[in-house]
């Protein structure tokens, strides 16, 4: 097999592409890493992988294959359907529909090109090039593109760049994840606290978190110091920190406290058991 072109080819071919694929494996590995950054990569790595497929680039492939044959004592003539041998035309496969979107005619006979169909002598090097040219690098790069894509697909990439536009609060480049999850332009904590799940969206979730406990301005803190010593004077040096805590919560959030039904308050209070009878 090692004496093959054909093995030797596939491993130039397969040389170029996990090259790509390795230095894109690195770079998504990253701890510092970010899912914008990781779209632009992605991207990036499917376009050099696209534009390889060209006959420029094949013919600086073929060179450097041809150049290894040699090299090595290699028999260049060499192909699969062996030297010499000139193919008649074949009947012509209809494809499987489940094959539809893979480069599979070489192994299903269903290539309407296929040259070997249409009786050319294999020996000739250019006919020989341009078979390996369609029917193995072309082959290969539409298969690796097709599973780059259907893994990666465009709605894919522009919903994760418009969640990590979303995390940098730039509104206008996230609004294709605002209208996925059908969010209207006002929606409310609420709403968002259905999809900005702990468990599906952490750092998000973290983000928004310290963006809505985050004060405003020092101002509150300043009220709630100025709170503690007004509860806690010298008059009450023996009041129990717990005790203190709570006095303390109702006077900072008396926002809250002041809408409060005190009623309901003392009716809650009056069924604990005590042994101080209350007058209502």
């Amino acid at each position: 097999m090692l004496k093959k072109m054909s093995f030797v080819l596939y491993l130039f071919i397969f040389e170029e592409i996990l090259e790509i694929i390795n230095i894109l494996s690195k770079k998504l590995q990253k701890e510092e890493g970010t899912i914008g950054n990781a779209v632009i990569e992605i991207s990036a790595a499917i376009k050099t992988i696209k534009n390889m497929r060209n006959e420029k680039s094949f013919d600086v492939l073929w060179n450097n294959v041809i150049q290894f044959l040699l090299k090595h004592n290699i028999d260049v003539s060499h192909n699969t359907l062996g030297p010499g041998v000139i193919m008649s035309f074949k009947r012509k496969r209809k494809e499987s529909i489940k094959l539809k979107s893979f480069h599979v005619s070489v192994t299903t006979g269903a290539g309407g090109n296929d040259i070997c169909n249409q009786g050319i002598d294999m020996n000739k090097t250019e006919n020989n090039k341009q078979y390996w040219c369609s029917h193995a690098y072309y082959a290969v790069l539409d298969t690796i593109i097709g599973h780059f894509e259907l893994r990666f697909s465009k709605e894919c990439l522009e919903i994760v760049n418009s969640i990590d536009n979303f995390i940098k609060l730039n509104v206008n480049k996230s609004m294709m994840f605002i209208d996925h999850y059908q969010l209207k332009p006002n929606f409310g904590l609420e709403e968002l606290k259905t999809i900005i799940l702990k468990e599906v969206y952490p750092n998000i979730h973290s983000l928004l978190k310290v963006a809505l406990i985050l004060p405003i301005s020092s101002a509150s803190c300043e009220q709630s110091f100025s709170t503690l010593c007004r509860i806690k004077n010298w008059t009450r040096t023996s009041m129990t920190r717990d005790r203190f805590g709570y006095l303390s919560v109702l006077d900072i959030e008396r926002d809250i406290v002041n809408n409060l039904d005190l009623d309901i308050i003392i009716d809650e209070y009056s069924k604990k058991d005590r042994c101080i009878d209350l007058i209502l």
